[in-house]
């Protein structure tokens, strides 16, 4: 049987619980990329929001080779031309646990000339 003083303590505890998740979600990286013309456009914003900036942008293949990389610009923004048109993960790291990737495919990248 519960006692008041039990459901209070574990109510307490739930609510704690969920601002620690909120608050680790709060400072979740989110990353987005997208293709247009010749070139793969990058944005990083945090899930409150607050954009990436100068954060560090690494373009790996799909065994991890590191492609090419560069810093997002203080709107989190970075755009670059694919070298090569395999399947790839842009990485956007701000440090810390404030990494969040984006995974686009060759068919993503069909109508682009690699450089």
């Amino acid at each position: 049987m519960f006692t008041k003083k039990r459901v209070v303590v574990s109510a307490l505890g739930a609510a704690f619980a969920l601002i620690l998740a909120c608050s680790a979600w709060g400072h979740a990286a989110i990353v987005w990329a997208y293709v247009e013309g010749e070139k793969v456009y990058v944005e990083a914003f945090y899930a409150s929001g607050k954009k990436l900036q100068n954060a560090k942008v690494v373009v790996v293949d799909s065994s991890g080779k590191s492609l090419l990389e560069g810093t997002t610009d203080n709107e989190g923004k970075f755009s670059y031309r694919p070298v090569s048109k395999v399947t790839q993960t842009v990485v956007v790291s701000a440090g810390e646990s404030h990494v969040g990737d984006f995974e686009l495919t060759a068919d993503d990248l069909a109508e682009i000339k690699p450089e």
